[in-house]
């Protein structure tokens, strides 16, 4: 007799399967409040479902707390890895911050939002979730937040058309802008899965992070490829294209960019300011500069966009420096940043190179006064395990042990 086949058989019965979801949509039509929607703070957010949507009275009173919440519980968790976004259609008439926190089973969460317009309309909301915290967890729950941290006293009705978390997708592919002239772009793009798609959504922004909405909404079409017209001239666009299913459920999108211009023209070259003249030697000698029918989707690749300058010193030695974008906070400016090593008058002239040639500036002009820098750092010559300033004077290193976690206090 095989008792023991048999014994270990019993065994691996007994285990219990964890059961899990691929996606989860719920359109609210049954008009029957669902459990899975909680309102830890009814107060703020008061809860019901009727007319084929979900209705929140959201009112934050002065007795509110800054963090109430409302929150979802889906019926399993939910493998989001496939198709990693959260959509709504929402409706508002008050404006508020609407955020989203995605809780998972491997202790990770989340902290996603959009801004709620007070305009009474219908708009798509498409939360993009993080690989880094939903990978190799499940998502478990949702907390929801109008105005999260806020004490600013508001009221008004907010409702939610439908709710999909991940599940079956269409994916855009292969999603390209080309430039047909200086205002008009062609996008064109292909799908895995043209047989469940009804039609797709063109969106279009001068940001870079912008959400697909109706307020970016430029236009629908059922072809795979879109005209758009009565752009500016050198203007960076950035497009989102998404499939709508044949159940009317909005699927997550694929993007580009471009910068429109004039094509076959070399880009054009302007030295916009300097920040000091005369600069003294070593110090920092800066130009913003504009770059007029320059083409490129990413400033940031000397492939596509090369901004560099040549300058000359008074002993007739040439230094080529290359510049770069400077998006700081929002600044959008070219910039180039040299440093120089001769007393007297310095030239430069400056260079840009895209896929239609090589445009330069004027040649100008700068002065350069004495300082009390020492100069760039190089080996002494005397000992080469020594540094040394270019004008002879020694350089003594000091190193700072500061270990993480350790405070001015200690």
């Amino acid at each position: 007799m095989k008792t023991v086949n048999l014994a270990v058989l019993l065994i691996l019965i007994s285990i219990p399967v964890l059961s899990q979801l691929n996606g989860y949509y719920d359109d609210f039509e049954d008009g029957v409040p669902d459990t899975l929607w909680r309102a830890d703070h009814p107060a703020t957010f008061g809860i019901s479902e009727g007319d084929e949507r979900l209705n929140i009275a959201y009112n934050r009173s002065a007795e509110s707390g800054e963090w109430d919440n409302f929150n979802f519980t889906p019926p399993e968790p939910i493998d989001v890895s496939g198709n990693p976004v959260i959509i709504f259609k929402i409706k508002s008439d008050v404006a508020n911050t609407f955020t989203v926190k995605p809780i998972y089973s491997n202790g990770n969460d989340g902290w996603l939002q959009k801004e709620i317009p007070a305009d009474g309309a219908w708009h798509i909301y498409t939360y993009e979730l993080v690989a880094d915290n939903y990978t190799g967890g499940l998502l478990q729950k949702l907390y929801l937040y109008f105005d999260g941290g806020s004490t600013e006293i508001k009221s008004g009705l907010v409702q939610f058309n439908f709710i999909q978390i991940a599940g079956f997708s269409i994916h855009i592919t292969k999603l390209q802008a080309s430039l047909v002239d200086s205002s008009t772009v062609d996008l064109t793009w292909e799908t895995d899965d043209i047989d469940h798609t009804d039609y797709f959504n063109i969106y279009r922004s001068t940001e870079m992070e912008f959400s697909a909405e109706m307020l970016t909404k430029i236009g629908e079409t059922t072809e795979t490829s879109y005209r758009d017209t009565g752009l500016i001239n050198h203007t960076t666009y950035y497009y989102k294209v998404t499939a709508t299913d044949m159940d009317s459920r909005e699927h997550s999108p694929a993007e580009v960019s471009i910068r429109t211009s004039s094509p076959g023209l070399a880009p054009s070259v302007e030295i916009l300011n300097e920040n000091a003249n005369p600069v003294g030697t070593y110090d920092k000698y800066e130009l913003a500069v504009n770059l007029l029918n320059a083409t490129f989707t990413n400033p940031y690749n000397p492939e596509e966009i090369d901004l560099y300058a040549w300058f000359y010193a008074p002993n007739g030695d040439s230094v080529k420096m290359n510049g770069f974008y400077d998006n700081y906070q929002g600044r959008e400016q070219w910039k180039i940043r040299f440093a120089a090593n001769q007393v007297g008058s310095w030239d430069y002239q400056v260079f840009a190179t895209d896929m239609d040639g090589t445009g330069f500036s004027e040649i100008l002009s700068f002065s350069v006064v004495a300082s009390t820098n020492k100069g760039w750092l190089t080996i002494s010559p005397d000992n080469p395990n020594y540094l040394m300033h270019e004008d002879g004077s020694s350089f003594y290193s000091v190193s700072v042990y500061y270990p993480w976690r350790v405070t001015g206090k200690g």
